[in-house]
């Protein structure tokens, strides 16, 4: 159940996100709790965006301070990022390797005023990464960035400033799935992206960025990365929403439904699409260009009331860990094989060495549990099979109705 403080926040966000305050009548005649509301937008990451609506006079006076230090406080950490990244952009290039910004200051050049998306890292991609990777970190390690000596996934690899800013290098855009069809298909991609890249000026500075129809697919990408572990939250969907409000040339929307229905990633776009027309300010218009017809008029409230109850990468509950393609047993062995291969992903090449292996990880999984997350293994086994009940319905994975 969607409740009337969720209900408030998504429709200021509508009106902030589409630039008018047409709406704020309406809203005003609400009653709701507003430190309810304020707590909603801090775990969303969506606390600037209301901006706008402050000083038009749609929120109450007794939340405007603690929005008015958060925008600071974003704004200060934009402009810290965003030199960041072009210091790093600079380096990269000049030591001839091709690099492409993801997410962050490109992300925020979507917004009318980018230095009010929140960001807390720094990423970027490495199209070429088996030729450029070494000399790369050679170029990162001479900058003085710190590496992390222990890397916890195999699709970026980490650098931290001095303040303790995180950089990363992404060999990959998502991490691998549980699906290796998909998995090729993205691999092809990676290696096609150098011809899919171009320069943006972005607050008065020129960074390398994906073309329109790969940024979109980057980003229902990086919100798919999330959805399958703990979970997103409004923030990543105010970004499609600004996304597909501009003006995106028909070549490039081809573009990009060619690539998610080449992936099997229909389903989720369509809801992702769905609930941002519904609920978030994307124009009817722009979300049925890339929308499936026979999924216009599908309903999508239990993937939001997931999103709603995510937060910001499901930082709200600590039982949020994955969700499955489906609630079956084979479901929870194909997931617990794929977060073997993931932890383990030397090892895990060697078929000999699974056994061990998944006990290793198994027990590993449930002291994580017990001591650093503090919630049963049950909980979270039950949390997983919530969650999983409607993902028949994403068709995830798949074309034309069958496996990738």
């Amino acid at each position: 159940m969607i409740s009337k403080e969720e209900k408030w926040l998504m429709q200021a966000l509508s009106a902030a996100l589409r630039g008018t305050d047409t709406e704020t009548e309406s809203m005003e005649k609400v009653e709701v709790n507003w430190n309810r509301v304020l707590t909603l937008s801090q775990t969303h990451a969506v606390v600037p965006f209301l901006y706008s609506l402050v000083e038009c006079g749609g929120i109450h006076s007794n939340i405007v301070p603690s929005i008015q230090n958060t925008c600071i406080q974003t704004v200060q950490q934009s402009y810290r990022l965003m030199f960041l990244t072009h210091y790093v952009v600079t380096q990269l290039e000049a030591a001839g390797i091709p690099v492409v910004v993801l997410k962050g200051v490109s992300a925020a050049a979507l917004y009318s005023v980018p230095e009010l998306r929140k960001s807390g890292d720094v990423d970027l991609f490495l199209p070429q990464a088996e030729e450029t990777l070494e000399r790369a970190a050679k170029v990162m390690d001479e900058a003085g960035f710190l590496r992390e000596v222990e890397q916890r996934v195999n699709h970026h690899h980490v650098w931290r400033t001095p303040q303790g800013i995180e950089i990363e290098l992404h060999v990959m855009l998502a991490e691998p799935f549980d699906d290796e069809g998909v998995n090729r298909i993205l691999a092809d991609i990676s290696q096609n992206v150098s011809q899919h890249m171009e320069r943006k000026e972005i607050m008065g500075l020129s960074f390398p960025v994906l073309a329109e129809a790969y940024q979109a697919y980057q980003l229902l990408l990086h919100m798919l990365q999330h959805f399958l572990r703990s979970g997103f939250g409004l923030k990543l969907l105010c970004d499609w929403v600004v996304f597909w409000n501009r003006n995106i040339s028909k070549e490039e929307i081809r573009q990009y439904k060619h690539l998610i229905r080449e992936s099997g990633l229909e389903g989720f776009s369509d809801m992702v699409t769905w609930i941002c027309m519904n609920h978030l300010g994307l124009y009817e218009s722009k979300g049925k260009q890339i929308i499936s017809p026979k999924n216009m008029s599908e309903r999508y409230d239990s993937f939001l009331e997931d999103i709603l109850e995510a937060a910001e990468f499901g930082q709200n509950d600590e039982a949020r860990m994955v969700v499955l393609r489906g609630t079956g047993l084979k479901d929870y062995v194909r997931e617990f094989h794929h977060q073997m291969k993931l932890t383990y992903p030397t090892e895990g090449k060697k078929i000999i060495l699974w056994p061990i292996l998944w006990t290793k990880l198994f027990l590993q999984f449930c002291r994580n549990n017990k001591q650093i997350r503090n919630v049963s293994t049950r909980q979270v086994l039950k949390k997983a099979r919530e969650r999983s009940r409607n993902m028949a319905n994403l068709r995830l994975f798949q074309k034309n109705g069958k496996k990738s």
